[in-house]
């Protein structure tokens, strides 16, 4: 008995210890302070957790005296800003003046520039900074990205967006199905914004298709072509209508996507061919007669219908074009003559 409870204590003070687990965000410099040094890093039960970020100064067109700050939100996690410091940076912090005395030189007017227009989760984005003259400062481009690292973000994308006129900021955020080269996966129209649609999990613009076969015509073939949306990157594509394996199904491709269809006379070159065309010579009355077949004095031709036989002493390609049935040398000519030229012929070895 005495066991069982020495066992039952061991089980309560260890489930105290597991539900008392907390998660910390810390930083040394108490906010988004630019003027101090300051470290942020994630912290659970007195350990450190996460990477420990340190504010750092930068210098580049854009911001000659850059200063990125690591700070905590609201949610007990990392997040982070930059901007130019109008005194200079120095060793991860902004100089402050000691007196009232202004510069000598204006700052730098910056502008801050996002690609996705704000703190959209579903679409990937650049942000970045470009002096008034237009100069763009790569080395200082952010793109929003995927994480998997805390407990509260199994899903995370870390967005990134312009705070400011000037200044960039990025928040953190968990995304619901699932998150893929920085953008959250979507289920349904609603979460992509105007003019955009959910496809195949991400959000694509609407309506940039073209199909020069208005749709499914399956007798004509067509090509689909436009840009849209994967895994948040821009993309073009074009796909052409196809037969499919044997020689009657047809691959059908329009702006609302692609099916399988099966052509009564068959498929060629990528579109159904009609009742005619599926005959490989003349069709009359549901019988396909093969090129170059000799029916009352008419011979089906190439192109697909019987036609009359020409007389003697015309241009011909072939025999079964003439009434003679002989053509010699690009001529019909008379069977009777001919007849009697290999009588003769026959004469002189008999």
């Amino acid at each position: 008995m005495k066991g069982i409870l020495i066992f039952m204590l061991m089980v309560f003070t260890l489930s105290s210890f597991v539900c008392a687990q907390e998660i910390t965000c810390v930083d040394t410099d108490n906010g988004n302070n630019w003027n101090t040094k300051g470290q942020t890093y994630i912290m659970t039960d007195g350990v450190i957790f996460s990477e420990i970020k340190e504010d750092l100064c930068f210098s580049s067109e854009a911001y000659p005296n850059g200063i990125h700050e690591y700070h905590c939100d609201d949610r007990e996690q990392i997040d982070s800003s930059g901007g130019e410091c109008p005194n200079g940076c120095k060793d991860g912090a902004c100089i402050e003046l000691q007196d009232t005395t202004q510069p000598d030189t204006e700052p730098a007017s910056i502008k801050c520039v996002d690609t996705d227009y704000g703190k959209n989760y579903y679409r990937k984005g650049m942000t970045y900074t470009q002096t008034t003259q237009g100069l763009i400062e790569f080395s200082d481009t952010f793109e929003d990205e995927c994480f998997t690292k805390l407990p509260d973000y199994p899903n995370g994308v870390q967005e990134y967006f312009c705070s400011t006129l000037s200044n960039m900021d990025s928040k953190a955020f968990d995304c619901p199905n699932g998150c893929e080269d920085g953008v959250c996966t979507c289920t349904s129209d609603d979460v992509c914004g105007e003019d955009y649609v959910c496809k195949e999990g991400s959000c694509s613009p609407k309506g940039n298709c073209y199909d020069s076969d208005d749709g499914n015509d399956y007798y004509v073939k067509g090509t689909v072509s436009g840009t849209g949306f994967k895994k948040g990157e821009l993309y073009n594509y074009s796909n052409n209508d196809v037969c499919h394996g044997d020689t009657e199904t047809l691959v059908e491709y329009s702006c609302e996507g692609s099916h399988y269809y099966t052509c009564p006379y068959g498929c060629k070159d990528g579109a159904c061919m009609n009742e005619k065309d599926s005959c490989d010579g003349c069709k009359v009355e549901d019988i396909c007669y093969q090129i170059g077949h000799r029916k009352e004095s008419n011979f089906c031709s190439d192109n697909k219908e019987f036609i009359p036989q020409i007389e003697d002493a015309t241009s011909c390609e072939n025999n079964f074009e003439c009434k003679s049935n002989l053509c010699i040398d690009s001529e019909c000519i008379e069977s009777g003559l001919f007849r009697s030229f290999m009588n003769w012929f026959k004469g002189l070895f008999g």
